[in-house]
């Protein structure tokens, strides 16, 4: 790998795990990507990191924080603010913060805090590892992430739940991007997708009801949903284009 590409130290979490997906996109745009959950601090010292995107990052102490302050650095929020415990002031001099969420990007600017809108993304690489044909299953609270990549492409719909979450979560990208059909409760998923060719909105539980029979008694449209709604997530909601994103704010 040439020299002069900068050397990148990308500080994650496990969970189900993202920290891979995002550092795989990383490296396919030509980033040296180290990811470590444990010992952030020692390979800092050890890789002499450029550059520092830190995912979350709730977890780390204030020793961490301190040390990488002279290293270029991203703060990478993926869930909602109110989970994390992060005081704005210390948002504020943190460098760039990522968020998921128009609304809470909105606020933190409106805070002073130098922010970026990057919605979640699907990740295609890692959705190749099942196959594509329709097995009956056991269900669970929590599957291994490409499992829960099958459970999507396998039902007759995947229902996407947000609640009071600000942004879109992850299944929003990675419903339709397994070639699942997608019913979900946020009508500003038309920021990202089309309603009724490419996803399908609920409302209340009537319309739930009535979209679940749909999609076990219509072949044809939920087909057309499958097909439409991944083309529309590789064309535009991978994680190889949100790192085009979180690359732009770097000094």
């Amino acid at each position: 790998m040439s020299t002069d590409v900068p050397r990148l130290l990308l500080v994650t979490p496990g969970f189900h795990g993202y920290g891979r997906s995002i550092a795989e996109a990383f490296a396919r745009r030509a980033a040296e990507c180290s990811r470590l959950t444990d010992r952030a601090l020692a390979a800092v010292r050890e890789l002499r990191s450029e550059r520092l995107v830190v995912i979350k990052g709730d977890a780390l102490d204030d020793r961490f924080w301190e040390e990488t302050a002279r290293i270029p650095r991203i703060l990478w929020l993926y869930d909602d603010l109110h989970r994390q415990d992060y005081t704005t002031a210390f948002l504020r001099e943190v460098g760039p913060v990522v968020d998921f969420a128009e609304s809470e990007t909105a606020a933190l600017r409106a805070a002073g805090v130098d922010a970026l809108c990057v919605p979640d993304a699907f990740d295609p690489h890692r959705a190749r590892t099942f196959s594509w044909r329709r097995p009956s299953f056991r269900t669970s609270r929590e599957v291994p992430l490409e499992r829960a990549y099958q459970l999507h492409a396998d039902g007759a719909a995947g229902i996407a739940i947000h609640g009071l979450q600000n942004g879109h979560a992850m299944r929003t990208f990675e419903i339709p991007g397994t070639g699942g059909v997608q019913l979900v409760d946020r009508e500003d998923v038309t920021r990202y997708y089309d309603i009724g060719t490419e996803v399908a909105l609920w409302r209340d539980l009537d319309e739930l009801a009535e979209l679940g029979r749909l999609a076990l008694t219509d072949r044809a449209r939920g087909e057309s949903l499958r097909a439409a709604g991944r083309a529309r997530t590789l064309a535009k909601h991978t994680f190889d284009h949100r790192i085009q994103e979180v690359d732009s704010p770097w000094p």
